[in-house]
């Protein structure tokens, strides 16, 4: 049976127009995944629930804003949005939400359903140490290798200038004595010019 013996031409063009029309989640949205529109539109439905074109707008400014965000819904009409904080007390905020039923998806670059089944694991990810959460990455054997020439190059480096340093250290010790010894004659010539004027205003005075 074909369509044209159901329906008439404006409804069979009715239908097509809303079959390929963007939904709210692609035209208001441009930092979430397919993925995490279809979990979200799936969720809702399982509720009741429609998404309005203000939940999308406000779904992508917080994860344009905090990276990650809870979606958060219960019922027919309560959703919310939270951000993601990884922190014991949001993680034990979380689970007591799971506890009076309602339905939460994790949105980020990803989308994933927090349930009981792997609650364990997402509360290990939100409370876990933020310094465990950026290792940094493994060191491969070029950049070894590369670090280990350039201390080698540098300590040949200061074992060739050790001894350049010496003989200007030496020069520079010379030249203190020298300079010195200058000073001390130097003195010893304006005292004995001294007496000498001491001893000819004695000599006038007789």
């Amino acid at each position: 049976m074909k369509l044209g013996n159901i329906f008439s031409d404006a409804q069979i063009s009715a239908l097509k127009s809303i079959a390929t029309a963007p939904t709210d989640a692609e035209k208001y949205t441009s930092h979430v995944s397919e993925k995490a529109w279809e979990m979200l539109y799936d969720m809702a439905a399982g509720l009741g629930q429609k998404l309005s074109q203000k939940f999308w707008q406000t779904l992508d400014a917080n994860i344009q804003t905090s990276q990650e965000v809870m979606v958060c819904m219960k019922g027919k009409k309560e959703v919310r949005i939270e951000p993601v904080m990884r922190q014991v007390c949001y993680a034990k905020h979380l689970g007591q939400m799971l506890k009076s039923g309602y339905s939460i998806a994790w949105v980020g670059k990803g989308a994933t359903m927090v349930t009981w089944d792997n609650w364990k694991r997402i509360y290990s990810t939100l409370t876990a140490p933020l310094c465990s959460q950026a290792y940094d990455t493994p060191m491969s054997d070029a950049e070894y290798r590369r670090i280990k020439t350039a201390r080698r190059k540098e300590q040949e480096f200061y074992d060739l200038a050790r001894p350049i340093r010496s003989k200007k250290a030496g020069r520079c010790r010379i030249s203190f004595e020298e300079a010195n010894a200058q000073r001390i004659k130097s003195e010893k010539l304006m005292f004995e010019c001294r007496v000498e004027a001491r001893a000819r205003k004695i000599l006038e005075a007789l």
